[in-house]
């Protein structure tokens, strides 16, 4: 068969691609045989050069899930910063919702440029497909940080840390998520924006270290969510710092939470298959099921206040008990009768005293107290007392 035939049936009956390696290799191959037919026979037009459609490549294919997508993050999303806004009252809480907002901007940027990437010929803009496909990549991370905030802050109630401690414990699992999330993002924008398309990341060394690097040490993060959630849920029960009315709502979010670390450990479980095997699982179906389903369970738990309300509730009553410990320990007694032994002697500034001479009515010692004080207008006593019968005053003289 001629190179002319070639060419006709090649743009006739285009091969579809079922991978990105195999859409790499077919467009390459297309290239040489036109630029070999152009060659041989220049008496022959050329055909118009097709560009890749990356998005297409990459198998992704429904405009219409990625904004269905969109609509449900940003709903989601405005829920998130309703509670943050109106409703926490601690920095606990505060500092969940912060980082679930963050996911949810993160996640609404990744449908928004997804739908734009696979409709029409958008896809065909291969930096804007770099860009899409590093967003979404990186968005669910916050939900690993969000859930060591919880597993942290159950440490410090059910074993009554102090703030040092606690605040130390924190800063550790903060720096630990950070270093491992840098290593998860250095490794995805090097090798998505600096390797040729369709490239194998066990190729290069740098890329295959920092991402092997990042995603265990991600999964230990889950890990630790995990364990560390369920010895709080045992020990709530035994320490009895908590009180119990409020023990059952604790554990209740501990549950929550492990049910959550499950569902982060089985996507990145899937991501760190796919990362090793680049040629199966790529299909959109099974990356909205297994990678993104999971991130949408788990923001679900906080859409409404009612979990998370817990730790602004322990910690209210904390606060309370301890203002009540410190009159118990430290406030003087106020009553009228008591007089301690050191003052029976001495004039007490703003009382007012009987004078019990004969003829006395009240007599006022000291300054007055002020208008509206506690005993009336002006320091004043109103009541006058009775009279003393004579025997009594006899007695007094």
């Amino acid at each position: 068969m001629s190179s002319t035939s070639l060419n006709v049936l090649s743009v006739l009956f285009p091969p579809r691609p079922t991978s990105l390696l195999a859409a790499t290799a077919t467009a390459t191959v297309s290239a040489l045989a036109a630029s070999s037919t152009g060659t041989a026979n220049t008496s022959t037009p050329k055909s118009p050069t097709r560009r890749l459609n990356y998005a297409t490549l990459a198998q992704w294919n429904s405009p219409e899930i990625a904004y269905l997508f969109l609509a449900l993050t940003i709903l989601m999303t405005v829920c998130i910063l309703r509670n943050l806004i109106f409703k926490a009252k601690t920095i606990q809480t505060k500092t969940v919702y912060v980082y679930l907002s963050i996911w949810g901007l993160a996640r609404a940027a990744c449908f928004a440029m997804r739908g734009y990437s696979v409709t029409g010929a958008n896809g065909e803009n291969y930096s804007f497909f770099q860009w899409a496909n590093i967003v979404a990549s990186l968005g669910f991370m916050p939900l690993a940080e969000a859930m060591a905030v919880i597993t942290v802050e159950g440490f410090a109630i059910v074993f009554g840390f102090s703030k040092k401690l606690a605040s130390r414990l924190d800063i550790l699992v903060k720096a630990l998520f950070i270093a491992f999330g840098c290593c998860v993002a250095g490794s995805v924008m090097n090798f998505t924006l600096n390797r040729p398309f369709g490239s194998n990341m066990k190729d290069y060394t740098t890329d295959l270290v920092l991402r092997e690097i990042g995603f265990n040490g991600l999964i230990l993060l889950t890990l630790f969510s995990g364990i560390g959630c369920s010895i709080n849920l045992v020990y709530a029960v035994v320490t009895r710092r908590i009180s119990t009315k409020l023990v059952l709502r604790f554990n209740l979010m501990m549950v929550v939470t492990i049910v959550q670390s499950v569902l982060i450990l089985v996507k990145l479980v899937y991501i760190t298959y796919r990362n090793w095997n680049p040629q199966q699982l790529r299909d959109e179906t099974a990356w909205y099921t297994i990678s993104i389903l999971p991130e949408y369970i788990f923001v679900m738990f906080y859409v409404s206040h009612f979990f998370a309300r817990v730790f602004d509730d322990i910690y209210s009553e904390m606060n309370e008990s301890a203002v009540i410990r410190d009159l118990e320990a430290g406030t003087p007694d106020l009553r009228f009768n008591a007089v301690t032994p050191e003052v029976k002697d001495k004039q007490v500034s703003g009382f007012a005293t009987p004078d019990l001479r004969e003829g006395g009515g009240p007599r006022r010692v000291g300054t007055p107290v002020g208008a509206g004080g506690w005993f009336g207008e002006g320091g004043r006593v109103h009541a006058e007392l009775p009279a003393l019968p004579e025997s009594d005053k006899q007695n007094s003289a």
